[in-house]
C-alpha cells in the first residue's frame, strides 16, 4: 500500500512541476510579444492593446470598428487642433460624424531611435498617462451635457492605445474660419448684423449652461472663434473642451490654459479657475463679432489685442466705422443696436474680474439689443395719434 502512496506523491509532483514550467513559458511569450527587452513591439507599459471598445453617450447604429476604420488614412482630415487631429467619417448607415483622434504620446522605439515628433499639445497635457485619465474622467462629465449650443459628444473608442472623441458633424465649420477664412471677405459680406447677433446669443447661451445650469458648473478655459462651430441652420455649438474644468473645489492651475488674445489678464499670475476668465474670453469673441478683425493683429501694437484697440477707437468716436463687414448704409440701419452689444463687449473685458457680468447677465443683455426692434412687427407702421 505504501508503494501506490509514493507512486501517487510522485505523479503529483510531477504534475506540479510541469504546470509550473507551462506557466512561465507562457508568460515568457507573452513578455516578447507585449514588447520586452528583447521584443520588437513598442507596447507601452501597462497599455494593453486590444480590440476597439466604445462607450456611447446615446444609442449609435455603427461600431467601433466602423469608426476605426475612417481614421486610417489622411483623405478624411478637416482640422487639427493641440490636442488631436480631426476626421469627417461617414458611418456605413450614412450617418456623418466628427471624430477627434487624440494626439498619442511618443513611444520609445527599439534601440533607443527618437520616436517621431509629436505636434504641438498644451502643457497641461503633457503627462500622457495621469493626462489622458483626468481627460477621460471629464469625457464622463461632458458626455451628459445636452444643450443647442454645446457640441454633442456621442462617445468615444479606444483600444487601450489611441483614443477617438465621437462628436455630431458641423457642416459650416467655425466660426474662425467664416469670420477670418480665405474666402471670409466674401461671406462676412453676407454675414449680416441679424446673423452676427444670432451667432453671439448663441454663444453666450452655451457658456451660460455651462456656468450656472451644469452641477458642478463648468468653465471652458480656451472660448474662441475656432472653438465655436456652426451648424447646418448657423446655429453657434461651443466646442474643444480638451482643458475644461469643473469649478467645485478647483484649485489653481501650475499652467496657464487657453489661447493668447483671449485669456483674461489676471489669469496669467493668479492661475485661478473661474467664470469670470470665460466671460473675459467671451468679450473678446464678440468683439471679433461686431468688428470682424483677429484678436490679435500687428495694427494694433506690440502687447496689445482687440480689447485696448477698441478702447482707443472709442474714446476716438469711431469704433463702428471700423466695422469693415458693414456698409454705411447696414450701420446707420442697425447702429444702436451694435452700440449696445459693444457696450456688452467692453463690460465683459473689464480689467476688473468683479466688474464683469456673468454668463446669465449677459444673455440677457444681448437678447435687449434686439427687443425694442421686436415690439413692431414687421411691415406694421406705427399707428399715428387721431388729430381732431
Amino acid at each position: 500500500m505504501w508503494v501506490s502512496a509514493v507512486a501517487v506523491s510522485l505523479a503529483g509532483m510531477v504534475a506540479l512541476v510541469v504546470t509550473a514550467r507551462w506557466l512561465q513559458w507562457r508568460e515568457d511569450g507573452t513578455g516578447a510579444r507585449g514588447g520586452g527587452s528583447g521584443g520588437g513591439a513598442c507596447a507601452r507599459p501597462n497599455v494593453v492593446v486590444g480590440p476597439w471598445r466604445m462607450i456611447a453617450f446615446q444609442r449609435l447604429d455603427f461600431t467601433a470598428d466602423d469608426v476605426a476604420r475612417c481614421v486610417e488614412g489622411s483623405d478624411g482630415i478637416i482640422g487639427a487642433g493641440s490636442s488631436g487631429t480631426v476626421y469627417r467619417a461617414k458611418m456605413p448607415n450614412g450617418e456623418v460624424i466628427a471624430v477627434k483622434k487624440l494626439w498619442q504620446p511618443s513611444a520609445q522605439k527599439e534601440g533607443g531611435a527618437q520616436a517621431p515628433e509629436e505636434p504641438p499639445k498644451r502643457k497641461d497635457e503633457a503627462d500622457a498617462d495621469g493626462g489622458n485619465r483626468s481627460m477621460l474622467a471629464e469625457v464622463e462629465v461632458l458626455g451628459h451635457l445636452r444643450h443647442r449650443n454645446i457640441v454633442r459628444l456621442l462617445g468615444w473608442c479606444t483600444d487601450g492605445e489611441a483614443t477617438l472623441l465621437l462628436y455630431e458633424y458641423m457642416p459650416n465649420g467655425s466660426l474662425d474660419e467664416l469670420l477670418h477664412g480665405a474666402v471670409c471677405r466674401g461671406k462676412q459680406a453676407g454675414l449680416d448684423w441679424d446673423a452676427r447677433h444670432r451667432i453671439a446669443v448663441g454663444v453666450a447661451q452655451g457658456m451660460s449652461y455651462l456656468h450656472h445650469d451644469c452641477v458642478p458648473a463648468v468653465a471652458h478655459r480656451d472660448l474662441k472663434p475656432s472653438n465655436i462651430l456652426l451648424d447646418a441652420d448657423m446655429e453657434a455649438r461651443v466646442a474643444d473642451f480638451g482643458v475644461a474644468k469643473a469649478l467645485q473645489g478647483a484649485a489653481p492651475m501650475s499652467v496657464v490654459a487657453g489661447s493668447y488674445g483671449y485669456i483674461a489678464p489676471e489669469y496669467t499670475y493668479t492661475l485661478q479657475v473661474d467664470e469670470k476668465s470665460d466671460v473675459y474670453s467671451f468679450g473678446v469673441v464678440l468683439l471679433e463679432i461686431l468688428i470682424g478683425r483677429r484678436s490679435v493683429e500687428a495694427e494694433y501694437g506690440e502687447g496689445s489685442n482687440i480689447v485696448d484697440w477698441t478702447r482707443r477707437k472709442v474714446a476716438a468716436g469711431n469704433v463702428m466705422d471700423a466695422a469693415e463687414w458693414a456698409d454705411q448704409q447696414t450701420r446707420e440701419a442697425v447702429r444702436d443696436e451694435m452700440a449696445l452689444a459693444l457696450r456688452v463687449a467692453l463690460l465683459c473685458t473689464s480689467r476688473c474680474p468683479q466688474e464683469r457680468p456673468s454668463m446669465r447677465d449677459v444673455v440677457s443683455m444681448l437678447q435687449e439689443v434686439r427687443r425694442g426692434r421686436k415690439l413692431l412687427a414687421p411691415g406694421v407702421a406705427k399707428k399715428q395719434p387721431k388729430t381732431n
